[in-house]
């Protein structure tokens, strides 16, 4: 098996090219950096391929570089898997489309070189951790992605895995799904591996954060649930300092609280900022969630 090899040339011997679902999405900025370096000094060190019988083997799914349709098992054999050079394949795609409209001395004309793995006994998934966690290319969203596709994978995960996709940090995806900060990127980087620590198995809260969460999306806006842990955090502060007695009403009544909220203290909430030499942005929010949270309960105490 030929280690180095021109793409043109393995494709002239009728294969096609797939990715790997498993594999982080292309990301358009990332793109536009390496068709700057492909222009300048083609592929400086080949993508890493594998075959694609031997990833559909290994129960993964891929799909068509260029159409993004799913190959079945049977087509598998005529296709090579991108493990790693997904970006630069896809700017090496879009340079020669581009020279459509270019004059002869101005084509892009540079080579795109792939490789086998040289342990051709590691598995994929082991692979595409190692070079995507040891080189720290990928963020957290990606991985955690990539462990997704996996059959025995955590629902815990599967629930983060919804959130990271919508900008939401690993952090704050775990204080609202677990009220807790135990699924971090340690966690992560080992699950990439096939292992899965406790936290993972952490799922009796999913339910019960959604819920506030989705309460929390509605009136506040989702932008404060997202990178920041200041609203995740303060509920979970209120849930400790609940008596286990009363453990049972607290999605409830959080629910309730957070549907209270008046428009003004809504605009306040999403408006603040911090004042420089003073309080912080998230003090301020905590200062006026405790305030709003002692007057719903005097309410509510009232009411009974």
């Amino acid at each position: 098996m030929k280690k180095n090899m021109k793409l043109v040339d393995v494709l002239n011997e009728g294969k096609k090219v797939a990715r790997l679902v498993a594999n982080r999405d292309l990301d358009p900025k990332n793109v536009k950096q390496k068709k700057e370096s492909l222009k300048k000094c083609g592929v400086l060190t080949p993508a890493v391929i594998v075959n694609g019988n031997k990833a559909v083997e290994q129960d993964l799914e891929i799909v068509d570089f260029i159409t993004g349709e799913v190959i079945s098992k049977e087509d598998a054999h005529k296709y090579i898997v991108l493990v790693e050079g997904n970006h630069r394949y896809q700017a090496h795609l879009e340079l020669l489309k581009a020279n459509g409209k270019l004059e002869e001395e101005q084509k892009y004309k540079k080579e795109f070189f792939v490789t086998y793995p040289l342990d051709d006994n590691m598995s994929i998934m082991d692979m595409l951790a190692e070079i995507n966690t040891c080189t720290n290319k990928w963020d957290t969203k990606d991985r955690v992605k990539s462990i997704t596709v996996k059959e025995n994978c955590p629902k815990l995960l599967l629930e983060i895995n919804k959130l990271t996709n919508k900008g939401y940090s690993l952090n704050a995806a775990s204080l609202w799904l677990t009220f807790g900060t135990k699924v971090n990127t340690s966690v992560i980087n080992v699950a990439m591996r096939g292992k899965y620590l406790d936290p993972l198995k952490n799922d009796a809260g999913i339910e019960r954060g959604l819920k506030i969460l989705n309460a929390v999306k509605s009136k506040l806006g989702e932008d404060l649930c997202k990178t920041r842990t200041t609203l995740s955090g303060w509920i979970v502060s209120k849930y400790e300092k609940t008596l286990d007695a009363d453990k049972a009403n607290f999605t409830d009544n959080m629910i309730q609280f957070i549907n209270s909220i008046d428009s003004d203290n809504v605009t306040y909430l999403q408006k603040v900022k911090g004042k420089k030499g003073g309080s912080s942005k998230e003090n301020l929010i905590n200062k006026k969630l405790n305030e709003l949270w002692d007057s719903f309960n005097v309410s509510v105490e009232s009411a009974e």
